[in-house]
């Protein structure tokens, strides 16, 4: 929908979309769903720029891969894709 809008593309949507006010109301649906998921990893980036956040993001997919690898397993579980 917005790939042909160029360099620009996200920004231009987001603010189309109502810019702060929909960031704004993102953020609070996401504040009121966090604590009903528990597992779920929060990461502080505000004071990151976009390369360190996608470089903090991808060290924590990692750390969290490698948790779940079959040798961090303890044996009880399946692995991914067995029954």
């Amino acid at each position: 929908m917005f790939a042909a809008r160029g360099e620009h593309a996200a920004s231009d949507a987001m603010a189309e979309l109502g810019g702060p006010v929909l960031l704004d109301r993102i953020h609070d649906h996401v504040a009121e769903y966090l604590p009903l998921r528990p597992q779920c990893t929060v990461l502080d980036t505000e004071h990151l720029d976009p390369d360190e956040t996608c470089a903090k993001v991808a060290d924590v997919v990692a750390r969290h891969a490698a948790a779940e690898a079959p040798s961090a397993r303890t044996g009880d579980e399946p692995a991914l894709g067995t029954s």
